[in-house]
């Protein structure tokens, strides 16, 4: 899905890729969700890429406490035999 903010300088694309994997030893009656966030811009300076990096970590740090620890119960995504 793609999203034009108003104003039109700012572009959200979201997407979303499932597979089935094995779950983690640690925990094998849960599922696996990871959520990644990326600039997609090219014409940043080193500089600036790093700091976008920066606060693309930080915004997936939030989503996955906001969507994913609340929104998603991870032992509905285990695949039982």
């Amino acid at each position: 899905a793609r999203v034009v903010l108003p104003g039109g300088s700012t572009d959200v694309l979201c997407s979303v890729k499932a597979e089935i994997v094995k779950p983690s030893a640690n925990r094998p009656a849960e599922g696996v969700v990871e959520l990644h966030v990326e600039d997609v811009a090219q014409q940043h300076t080193q500089k600036r890429r790093r700091d976008m990096r920066n606060t693309q970590l930080e915004w997936q740090s939030v989503l996955e406490k906001l969507l994913v620890s609340n929104a998603v119960d991870a032992r509905s995504l285990c695949i039982r035999e």
